[in-house]
């Protein structure tokens, strides 16, 4: 139980659910701009390509640096 009150533990959590939701709520909110079905598609694999060929590249880098400094860049 005292990990759901540390709040690193909890942080960390909260962010991923949050990505998690927006995720899957993606294309309900493009719904509502007005984009075709076909341009909820297009944007949504630019998302999902985008953001799989980056992880590598920001696990590296927290490797490399620590993870503190990769998340607050600086």
């Amino acid at each position: 139980m005292t990990l759901l009150l540390n709040s690193l533990f909890s942080s960390i959590a909260l962010s991923h659910l949050m990505v998690d939701v927006f995720n899957s709520a993606r294309p309900v909110l493009l719904t509502y701009l007005g984009l075709s079905e076909s341009q909820i598609a297009v944007i949504s694999t630019i998302y999902i390509w985008a953001s799989a060929l980056t992880q590598p590249f920001f696990g590296w880098l927290s490797d490399r640096v620590g993870w503190r400094r990769a998340a607050c860049c600086g």
